[in-house]
């Protein structure tokens, strides 16, 4: 985004707003946004296959839980940070399959869904919590009612509920900690540049006189971008606590229809 300010006519500065990406790529703010959520499909053995839910099946160890799901559905080494995160979450959504008595084919795709639901959460550093939750709903009720082939119906009205609560209390709850760990982190950078004054400067002059033009302008749009940027970043500090806040009321309204259905 370019912002132009004239100077009594003459003076002109262009602020220019840009991302920062790990690995010094930039990227313009219009390029960050919001996505809608994609469209549900059935999942069944998407990512973990009857072959990997037969050895969960058997395993009677987290560690070997954590091997066949490292295997199935990590790319990279697991002792990276994220990976470990991503693992955590694997093997708690299996170890609350088998506290519900969930069959294979319900455990595989509720690892499925909720790794869906991830992934499209941490596609943008924004917040999305409405996507993600209307996302997950949405994938529930591809697997809950008999529509073949747009929806099978695996999970029970119960159910349902039963993950719907669980999702809330699990990874709703931590959120912005998900965002925070998988997505780049954003870096406002503001460049000036100066349109009609010479680059070039008399050093002579400058030296007698003690100052020049360019160097008060630059002190005036200094000081004027450090006023802007410390409002810029009060209002992110309310939009993020507005964020937060909305998010709390939201998951306190969904605990309680569950309440209610229940």
């Amino acid at each position: 985004m370019q912002r132009t300010v004239y100077t009594d006519g003459l003076d002109q500065y262009f602020i220019e707003q840009l991302f920062r990406l790990p690995g010094g790529e930039m990227r313009h703010l219009e390029n960050i946004r919001v996505s809608q959520p994609p469209r549900s499909r059935v999942l069944l053995w998407a990512d973990l296959k009857h072959s990997d839910m037969e050895e969960i099946e058997k395993s009677n160890s987290i560690p070997e839980i954590e091997r066949i799901l490292c295997r199935a559905l990590l790319a990279s080494d697991v002792a990276q940070p994220k990976q470990r995160v991503l693992l955590e979450l694997y093997t708690n959504l299996v170890l609350f399959c088998k506290d519900q008595h969930f069959n294979r084919e319900q455990t595989s795709v509720l690892i499925s869904i909720i790794k869906n639901v991830h992934q499209f959460n941490t596609e943008t550093p924004l917040n999305n919590t409405d996507h993600c939750l209307t996302y997950c709903s949405e994938l529930l009720l591809c697997h809950s009612v008999r529509r073949p082939p747009f929806s099978i119906d695996l999970f029970s009205s119960e159910q349902v509920t039963q993950i719907l609560s669980y999702f809330i209390n699990t990874y709703m709850r931590h959120y912005f900690l998900y965002k925070y760990i998988f997505t780049p982190e954003v870096q406002l950078d503001i460049s000036l540049s100066y349109i009609g004054i010479p680059e070039d400067t008399d050093t002579e002059e400058t030296a007698q006189s003690g100052s020049s033009p360019k160097s008060e302008l630059k002190t005036i749009v200094q000081k004027e971008v450090r006023d802007e940027v410390m409002r810029l970043s009060a209002q992110l500090q309310q939009r993020l606590q507005d964020s937060a806040d909305q998010l709390n009321n939201a998951i306190s309204k969904l605990e309680t229809n569950i309440q209610i259905k229940k």
